[in-house]
C-alpha cells in the first residue's frame, strides 16, 4: 500500500489527522489533506489520488456533495464518504453520487479499513481501458486483463490473460502511472504484477498464471501488505 495515494477532504483538522494516523497504520504512506473545497480540487489535480475520503458537510454545508458530483461527472477518482449525518434525505443524495463507500463518524479503524478495501475491489471489477502502442499498432486494453508487466530498458512486455503479449516503448514507471491502480504492485525493478492474479508467493518469488516472477527483498513487505488488503 505504500504507493497508494489517498486524499482526505475534511474541514475538522483533528478528525483529518486521526484518519491520516489510521491510514499510516494500514501501511498507506502517500497521504494529503484538504480542509476546504478549493484546496480539495487543487490537490485532486496535482496529487491525483487513487481514492478520496470525503466529508459531506464542510464549511459550505454541502461542499462534500458538490465535490462528489464533480468527481462523478468527470471520473476523476473514486471516493468514500465520511460523515456524521445519516438521515434518510442525505443518504438519498449520497446514493445519487455513486460513492465507493460510506462511513459514519466517529469512525472505527476496522470500518475505515473495510471501506478502503471494498473501494479498491470495486475499482478492480470496473477496470480501466488504456491505449497501448505496439510499434505502429494501438491496443485498447482493460487493466483487469493484465497479468504482469516486465521491463526491458525503455520497453515493457505486457502479459495478458488471453496469453497475448504486447511490447511497448515506454518505461515501467510511466506504465504504472498510466494504469494508476493500487491493485498493481511493483515487486522489483523490472516487474509489476496485478495483485488479483497472484496465485502464490513467498519472500523470493510469486506465481501468476503459472509463470514464476522474482520478488526483490526490498519489495516483499509492500507486496504482502497490498495482497492482504486486496484479498480482505
Amino acid at each position: 500500500m505504500q504507493n497508494t495515494k489517498i486524499l482526505i477532504v475534511e474541514d475538522e483538522v483533528l478528525i483529518a489527522e486521526d484518519i491520516k494516523d489510521a491510514l499510516i497504520s494500514f501501511g498507506i504512506l502517500k497521504i494529503e489533506m484538504a480542509h476546504s473545497k478549493t484546496d480539495a480540487f487543487a490537490l485532486i489535480n496535482s496529487f491525483q489520488p487513487d481514492l478520496i475520503l470525503l466529508d459531506i458537510r464542510m464549511e459550505g454545508n454541502t461542499d462534500g456533495l458538490d465535490i462528489a458530483n464533480e468527481l462523478k461527472q468527470n471520473g476523476l477518482a473514486p471516493f468514500v464518504f465520511i460523515t456524521s449525518h445519516s438521515d434518510v434525505d442525505m443518504i438519498k443524495e449520497i446514493i445519487k453520487t455513486n460513492p465507493a463507500g460510506y462511513i459514519t463518524k466517529p469512525f472505527k479503524k476496522s470500518d475505515l479499513f473495510a471501506s478502503i478495501n471494498l473501494a479498491f475491489k470495486k475499482q478492480m471489477l470496473e477496470g480501466k481501458i488504456i491505449n497501448i502502442k505496439d510499434g505502429t499498432d494501438f491496443h485498447l486494453v482493460n487493466t483487469n486483463d493484465i497479468l504482469f508487466i516486465k521491463s526491458d530498458g525503455n520497453y515493457v512486455e505486457i502479459h495478458l490473460s488471453n496469453s497475448k503479449r504486447i511490447i511497448s516503448r515506454i518505461k515501467l514507471e510511466t506504465m504504472q502511472q498510466e494504469i494508476s491502480n493500487p491493485l498493481f504492485i511493483k515487486v522489483g525493478k523490472s516487474y509489476i504484477v496485478n495483485g488479483t492474479k497472484v496465485d502464490s508467493y513467498n519472500t523470493k518469488e510469486l506465481i501468476v498464471a503459472g509463470q514464476l516472477i522474482p520478488v526483490s527483498r526490498n519489495y516483499f513487505e509492500i507486496l504482502e501488505t497490498q495482497l492482504k488488503l486486496i484479498r480482505g
